[in-house]
């Protein structure tokens, strides 16, 4: 067995009188993921107090012998030789027992030294900088986006308005509007950053501040978009496996789940999803968007994440390119309107032009553009100028270039 020398100071978490003269105490060590046990004898350090007495949330600065030991938390202990008191806790709020959801986010500072929630934010810190390794690995650019916008994104009746010196603005719902932009100048780019939705509820599915991360990629069709959406998955996925397995231990969370998210992930229609739904006896009439209960019950059905496309024009964006298969299906997003790459063939140009054309009617019709004098084009109405600068400017100008080379 091997043991080493050391000292640390640490929080106390537990302290536990299980013998009178062998007493134990369980310890948040400084810097560290996870806690240890601290054994000592009665008597230890004359005029100190014996470990088991000290309280918790007290810290206390411990010299001693670390060894392993399976039966202990965090897989040690520390066989005591020295104990100084930094700072006693009293009246600390959050004891062993079981405290409701609401006690324990009023004592949310507290709660944060608990074992669980440590897991919860170095986890946390893992998928960050997953997330951004993965894409700056890549030759992603990070373009940082507002979080105060003149105009919405994804609809106004989730929007947090804020009154900007005597304007109206906006908490961002998304940052897509200003890397559609850049993604024409760098290719490839990013944001990762707060988000705020105004929708009054405290699920898991609708939160109304979180961040988030959003690629855009210019000439980049369905398949690579796919592609690019099950790596980054599971990317994030494993990087939390490989370096983060102790506090999954803490959090009990079940990891085969996690790791079985290896791509290729399986890809099917709106069509078909409806079809597993039906057979499953849902009440969403087909045509309709996917509730909460019916994503649940289509990821039942497979191992790993799936992913559903060529959903029903009318309940997706107007901007989104529909299948030129079937005008009625989107299977893409708006940032896929364009073709991969430049062409002379004059079939294609006339598609480009037919999707200019279509961008630019939609954009009218839903009051984001007006006509200005012949040297400026077009120029962008109060209500649309967010939408109609990124959508213009990086795509319509872009597409008539394509279409007159």
């Amino acid at each position: 067995m091997m043991t080493a020398e050391t000292d640390w100071p640490c929080s106390v978490a537990e302290a536990i009188g299980l013998q009178t003269a062998l007493q134990f105490l369980v310890a948040i060590l400084a810097f560290t993921p996870i806690g240890v046990r601290i054994v000592g004898r009665a008597g230890q350090n004359e005029g100190a107090r014996p470990i088991g007495h000290h309280r918790a949330a007290g810290h206390v600065h411990i010299t001693g012998t670390v060894r392993a030991e399976e039966r202990s938390v965090g897989g040690h202990e520390l066989a005591v030789t020295g104990v100084q008191i930094i700072g006693p806790a009293t009246d600390y709020p959050i004891t062993p027992k079981d405290h409701g959801t609401s006690f324990l986010m009023e004592n949310r500072h507290l709660w944060l030294r608990s074992s669980r929630q440590h897991a919860i934010l170095k986890v946390r810190h893992e998928i960050i900088k997953a997330v951004r390794d993965f894409y700056d690995n890549n030759g992603y650019t990070l373009v940082d986006t507002p979080i105060l916008t003149p105009a919405s994104c994804e609809g106004t009746t989730t929007l947090f308005e804020l009154d900007y010196f005597g304007e109206k603005a906006y908490l961002s719902q998304s940052g897509q509007l200003y890397n559609e932009a850049a993604c024409m100048s760098v290719g490839k780019t990013y944001c990762f950053g707060p988000t705020f939705r105004a929708e009054k509820s405290k699920t898991r599915r609708h939160l109304m501040e979180f961040w988030m991360v959003e690629p855009e990629v210019a000439w980049a069709d369905l398949n690579d978009i796919m592609k690019l959406s099950e790596d980054f998955v599971s990317y994030v996925v494993a990087r939390v496996l490989e370096n983060r397995q102790e506090e999954l231990k803490i959090l009990e969370r079940d990891t085969s789940m996690l790791e079985s998210i290896i791509p290729p992930f399986p890809k099917i229609s709106y069509d078909e999803a409806f079809d597993i739904l039906e057979k499953e006896g849902t009440e969403t009439p087909r045509g309709s968007d996917f509730g909460g209960g019916d994503e649940t019950v289509i990821s039942n059905k497979f191992e790993r994440p799936v992913i559903i496309h060529r959903y029903p024009s009318e309940i997706k964006a107007f901007y989104m390119q529909p299948d030129p298969d079937n005008p009625l299906l989107e299977p893409r997003s708006w940032w896929q309107t364009l073709p991969r790459q430049p062409t002379s063939d004059p079939k294609e140009k006339r598609r480009r032009g037919a999707r200019a054309t279509r961008l630019i009617r939609l954009l009218r019709a839903h009051r984001l553009l007006k006509k200005v004098p012949r040297s400026h084009r077009y120029q962008i109405t109060d209500r649309g100028k967010e939408i109609a600068a990124a959508v213009v400017t990086s795509q319509e100008a872009t597409v008539q270039q394509l279409a007159a080379a």
